[in-house]
């Protein structure tokens, strides 16, 4: 009789060939998409950025917004943006992260988000030195619930949503570390909410073997210019936020970067863009708990 230990290895074993026979279907779908380019930003793709900005900033009021990586760079420079003019308690940054350790798996079903590690043995390489760049950022579990506790704000880690491994193993590397610190996920789900941007049809839910963490969709048309503006960040064309995946997790990462000409100028239309936007209320009843807070202490 095979132990516990010997049956999961043969999960990981399966899990791994299953991964590698559905490779190239999954190069085969690729190749019929469009390639990742530097895109045209026209004055649609601003207007749909900072209007999606604006969702956000009225979704999650008096929030701590962290965009993973490169992909929302733009979406949360542009929240930054607005959040000033409309006097916003919501705090919006980036985070490095680039890639992750889960891998998805091809299913029969295209809307089924099921991961799986690829390298069960090392997963995920210099975890140590990241968790302590998340604690400089405010990422700490516990840090997470006293932020929560003391003015009610709620985390938010969002991303853009292709095949969902970077959002699925830093949802992983949190609820796996909240654990640690005695948070159970139930209590960490309510103040720790992932929400991704997507134009597929997708499963809210990502699994990897017995856990099930819910996520947030928002869906962005196709025929609009949004979807074309956050699918391109990946290119070095226009990459603000640098390349930040486990192999590198040994150093601090690099800062976003603010030189690049194409940087530059989408920078300078989302201002534009921020400054034409109507102003809207934001000081609700959902976040009079953090003024009350500032007055009183």
């Amino acid at each position: 009789m095979k132990s516990i230990f010997e049956k999961e290895k043969d999960v990981q074993a399966r899990l791994v060939q299953e991964f590698f026979d559905n490779m190239f279907a999954d190069n085969d779908t690729a190749q019929d998409s469009e390639p990742k380019t530097l895109g045209v930003w026209t004055d649609e793709s601003y207007q749909d950025v900072v209007g999606l900005a604006d969702k956000l900033l009225s979704d999650y009021p008096n929030s701590f917004f962290v965009g993973l990586g490169d992909s929302p760079s733009y979406l949360v420079h542009a929240m930054k943006l607005l959040a000033e003019k409309q006097n916003s308690d919501v705090q919006a940054r980036h985070i490095a992260f680039s890639s992750g350790h889960l891998f998805r798996l091809i299913t029969r079903s295209p809307s089924e988000n099921l991961y799986f590690n690829r390298f069960p043995e090392e997963w995920p390489l210099h975890l140590d030195k990241y968790r302590e760049y998340l604690t400089t950022q405010g990422l700490h579990p516990e840090k997470i619930m006293a932020r929560y506790n003391e003015t009610g704000t709620k985390t938010i880690a969002a991303d853009y949503f292709e095949k969902g491994k970077s959002i699925a193993s830093f949802i992983h590397i949190m609820y796996i570390w909240a654990r640690e610190c005695g948070i159970n996920d139930k209590t960490f789900s309510k103040v720790f909410l992932p929400v991704v941007f997507s134009h597929f049809n997708i499963s809210p839910l990502i699994k990897f073997r017995d856990d099930r963490f819910q996520v947030r969709i928002y869906h962005v048309p196709v025929s609009r210019g949004l979807t074309n503006t956050l699918s391109s960040m990946a290119s070095c064309v226009n990459r603000f936020v640098p390349y930040y995946s486990q192999f590198e997790w040994g150093r601090p990462p690099v800062d976003p970067i603010d030189t690049i000409a194409n940087v530059l100028e989408i920078k300078r239309g989302l201002q534009d863009a921020v400054e034409a936007y109507p102003v809207r209320q934001t000081h609700t009843l959902g976040n009079f708990k953090s003024i009350l807070t500032k007055i009183i202490g």
